[in-house]
């Protein structure tokens, strides 16, 4: 599949209406805080940001390996020939599943990302933090991608209007 993409998050892209996540890695959630130099900073959407700063407006090509319990397309991303899922691990913005240990390694000893500090695994924070409405967006989403994606647009940009007016902890 190729085609350009809009980055909902640091490890899922939309194509051409079709949810893909970046396989092998998992990036820090949208409302994920991490710490660094003893401050809290949204780390979920740096890492997003991130992504989308290295991808800009060009082209990616995503090949298919498969889906996941959302029944989004799981799938190794490649800008020109960068993997971006690989890219991601070693730049710090995301931990492996296994496919990227060593990559993980070297961002780690070299304090890149989100290992510049203190974070929760995105895996553990999901757990603590999802509760039944965000299970059922984002389920939602998957059913209805048009109307999943102006969801999340939505949703993100009152969250960042809200925290221009309304102090975070």
């Amino acid at each position: 599949m190729n085609g350009t993409v809009y980055v909902i998050d640091g490890d899922t892209v939309i194509m051409d209406k079709t949810h893909i996540r970046l396989k092998g890695m998992d990036a820090p959630e949208m409302e994920q805080q991490c710490e660094r130099a003893g401050r809290n900073y949204d780390c979920g959407r740096e890492a997003r940001n991130i992504l989308r700063a290295k991808i800009g407006k060009s082209a990616i090509r995503c090949d298919k390996e498969g889906r996941d319990q959302y029944m989004r397309e799981l799938s190794r991303c490649y800008l020109g020939e960068t993997e971006l899922n690989r890219w991601m691990v070693e730049q710090g913005w995301a931990v492996s599943y296994g496919d990227y240990q060593h990559e993980e390694s070297n961002a780690r000893r070299n304090r890149r990302g989100i290992w510049d500090g203190r974070f929760e695994q995105p895996s553990l924070w999901r757990k603590e933090h999802r509760n039944q409405e965000d299970d059922r967006m984002l389920h939602h989403t998957q059913q209805n991608d048009v109307i999943g994606s102006a969801i999340i647009y939505i949703r993100e940009h009152i969250q960042a209007l809200l925290g221009t007016i309304v102090p975070r902890n």
